[in-house]
């Protein structure tokens, strides 16, 4: 029967654990210090992403230094999905 409220999405256990453990000696998920750098920096330059574009490339380094520390399943909110930095590591290389 719908109760006519919504359900939110709830991580389970085992996924709360493995971002916890994850998480900087500071407390904070991985990156987030470089994710928080773009946000002051769109701040600042009235939302010019083109002159941003030297945080975006430190997240993206951050993040493919993450993955490649602990594994494609690993997650961080900071990070886009592996393969997005993957891909965006190989655009940058050529």
């Amino acid at each position: 029967m719908y109760s006519g409220t919504t359900t939110w999405y709830r991580p389970t256990d085992r996924t709360q654990n493995m971002d916890n453990r994850r998480r900087s000696a500071e407390g904070q998920p991985p990156c987030k210090a470089q994710a928080c750098a773009i946000q002051a920096c769109l701040k600042r330059t009235g939302y010019e992403e083109g002159r941003c574009a030297a945080a975006v490339e430190a997240l993206y380094t951050c993040c493919a230094q993450f993955y490649e520390r602990e594994g494609r399943d690993a997650r961080s909110v900071c990070c886009p999905a592996p393969d997005v930095v993957a891909a965006r590591r190989q655009e940058v290389d050529k």
